[in-house]
């Protein structure tokens, strides 16, 4: 077991590895790099939405600032696109995590997300950006930095 880990976390460990250590075929060894690397997917998803959301509640109208300006020069197809690849491999990564039910919906919720704002029926996206950039208060701006905070805490714990 890695240092400082134990219960329930280091039986996960040991299943998740045991099996790719066991036998030193080459097979075993890709598993072992591809669940690393999934685990590193779900560790980067996860300290992005921990950074937006301490940002979001700590500097509330800078953050709201910053992110319209980059939502505007990144534009519609390309965040939707983004939005389509997280959840794709939010997807993928969930396979061997802890709660793995719990990323795969946030996968498939990125995945219709990204989907929605792609397709874009009745300007929806146009009219979410407004209302996140001009119409939401800053209390509506720190809630949603505080559930991305959470929710990015509970990603990178369950990893």
């Amino acid at each position: 077991d890695p240092p400082g880990v134990t219960g329930h976390t280091a039986d996960a460990h040991r299943r998740r590895y045991t099996v790719a250590s066991s036998n030193n075929c080459d097979s075993n060894r890709e598993r072992t790099a591809f669940l690393i690397a999934m685990e590193w997917i779900i560790w980067l998803v996860s300290l992005s939405w921990i950074a937006f959301g301490c940002l979001a509640i700590l500097y509330t109208t800078e953050t709201r600032d910053k992110a319209g300006q980059l939502m505007v020069r990144i534009g519609r197809v390309p965040g939707s696109v983004t939005a389509l690849v997280v959840g794709g491999l939010l997807i993928v990564a969930s396979r061997d995590s802890l709660q793995a039910g719990f990323i795969l919906a946030i996968g498939l919720l990125a995945l219709v997300k990204g989907g929605v704002f792609l397709w874009n029926p009745a300007g929806i996206y146009e009219k979410t950006i407004q209302w996140s950039l001009e119409t939401a208060s800053d209390q509506t701006y720190r809630f949603m930095g505080i559930i991305t905070l959470i929710l990015g805490t509970a990603l990178f714990s369950w990893a």
